[in-house]
């Protein structure tokens, strides 16, 4: 019983250590057009589906779009 509430226990304490680092891993607007700006090396990587680029017709700079496959 005691090794069942160790493997909950450790992983919760992971789950929480990876929901952690993905929220400090986000990258604000404000902080993307600072980079670029400063001339630092981005790479963009857009998943958007094409359908979803129609009402934004500007593109941003330095981004690779990917097409879904069919």
């Amino acid at each position: 019983m005691l090794g069942i509430l160790g493997f909950i226990a450790a992983r919760v304490v992971r789950r929480r250590m990876v929901l952690k680092k993905l929220v400090a891993s986000r990258l604000e607007p404000e902080e993307l057009k600072n980079m670029l700006d400063a001339g630092e090396a981005v790479y963009i990587v857009d998943l958007r589906h094409p359908l979803e680029l129609l009402p934004d017709p500007l593109p941003c700079p330095a981004r690779c779009t990917f097409r879904p496959r069919r």
